[in-house]
């Protein structure tokens, strides 16, 4: 199972700390948390707290720290086929998912491979303007129905959204 992921943090500093994160699959499942114990907002760049903060869900889908392996490793493995991770920044995001299971009494997901792909590893250099195109038309195309750039969930839903169309498409 193809599974698209984006993270939120609070700045790209050394002690930065995770904010949110959304998974969604190609079957159309989603998982999204937000973290209520791993940062403050006096420790969140200027960016963060403009264009991150402000569009948190709350309440609703917020988990410790502790709390999110054994309930992300659960959804991960509710797949009955092996999932495979992708995301467009993998140096961060891909960091964020070592960081949660590496540091878990619950261990990594069993069904789950030891590594993330890169969106941005296109083929060619039509896939990359697919990509690009089908990023900027998914915001548009979306808008109506909430979507708002930096908010993990909806990132990875437009991750993959973009990746399907470019790799998908015959051009």
């Amino acid at each position: 199972m193809e599974i698209y992921l984006d993270t939120e943090f609070t700045d790209f500093a050394v002690d930065s700390a995770l904010i949110s994160i959304g998974f969604v699959s190609v079957d159309g499942k989603e998982f999204y948390a937000e973290l209520n114990d791993t940062y403050c907002e006096d420790k969140c760049s200027d960016f963060v707290i403009e264009n991150v903060l402000p569009i948190l869900n709350g309440k609703a889908v917020e988990i410790s720290w502790n709390d999110l392996a054994p309930k992300l490793k659960t959804w991960i493995e509710s797949f009955d086929e092996p999932a495979t991770l992708w995301a467009d920044g993998i140096e961060f995001d891909w960091a964020w998912v070592i960081e949660i299971f590496s540091n878990s009494e619950c261990g990594w997901p069993g069904n789950m491979a030891r590594g993330c792909n890169s969106t941005g590893n296109l083929a060619a250099d039509e896939q990359q303007e697919r990509y690009y195109r089908a990023y900027e038309d998914f915001w548009l195309e979306n808008q109506a129905r909430g979507a708002v750039q930096h908010h993990a969930l909806w990132d990875a839903r437009c991750i993959l959204y973009a990746h399907q169309q470019a790799v998908g498409a015959q051009g």
